[in-house]
């Protein structure tokens, strides 16, 4: 089943990873606009200046940003 035509960020502070999830996915997620955010700070400026909807946030739960910079009602609230 391919994906296609999706917007999608990818939230995480390391770049190797970043990169390595993008090229694993965008097999199965053709024509997609990939989105990267290295910090909270990052990621929040993404959703107030973006004008795409976003299909997907892929996000780094474990990271030390994430648990006290940004949590899980922040996006819901930015893109009902």
């Amino acid at each position: 089943m391919k994906l296609e035509n999706l917007n999608i960020i990818i939230a995480d502070d390391h770049p190797l990873f970043r990169n390595a999830l993008r090229q694993a996915l965008s097999s199965a997620f053709e024509k997609t606009e990939w989105v990267e955010a290295d910090s909270a700070e990052a990621l929040q400026k993404v959703l107030d200046t973006q004008e795409a909807q976003f299909d997907l946030i892929l996000l780094d739960h474990t990271n030390a940003w994430f648990s006290w910079l940004f949590d899980l009602d922040t996006p819901k609230n930015t893109l009902p």
